[in-house]
């Protein structure tokens, strides 16, 4: 199964924007966040009605996807981890949360308690992504095509 790694084919093309591209607070934040480590990649997106930044960050106890809103407030913080270092109801709930392909896990630290994350590709384009509990249970699918009208 996927997840293993950061791989920048795994999500769906955004375009990227430079770190002084984006607002003053969004700077402060992602430069804060990433702590020194590598900025891999900023791409613009939309969380509910919000604009949020994806930061892809190669630090060293590896890699991070951190989302921060246009106001600079972090609203995601989740470290990329292999599929076999989640906990087993969390396994067993990510094979049955989706019928797409698995393309990236994450634990995230936003949450209490943490929660994982775990992103699919349906029909090889619609992305999506499951929020599952540490007991396994599914809290949310949520996907979307952007020309989807519903």
């Amino acid at each position: 199964m996927g997840c293993a790694s950061l791989e920048r084919h795994a999500e769906p093309a955004l375009p990227e924007v430079k770190l002084s591209e984006t607002p003053t607070p969004v700077q402060a934040a992602i430069v804060s966040a990433a702590a020194g480590a590598h900025i891999q990649a900023i791409r613009p997106g939309q969380q509910l009605a919000d604009t949020v930044y994806r930061t892809y960050i190669a630090a060293p106890e590896g890699p991070r996807i951190v989302a921060v809103n246009a106001e600079g407030k972090i609203v995601e913080d989740a470290r990329v981890i292999p599929f076999s270092e989640m906990p087993p109801a969390v396994q067993q709930a990510a094979r049955t949360a989706c019928s797409g392909v698995m393309q990236l896990c994450r634990k995230s630290t936003t949450h209490t308690p943490p929660v994982y994350l775990v992103d699919y590709l349906i029909a090889g384009d619609e992305p999506s992504y499951a929020i599952i509990e540490k007991n396994g249970f599914i809290r949310a699918v949520i996907g979307y095509l952007p020309e989807d009208p519903d």
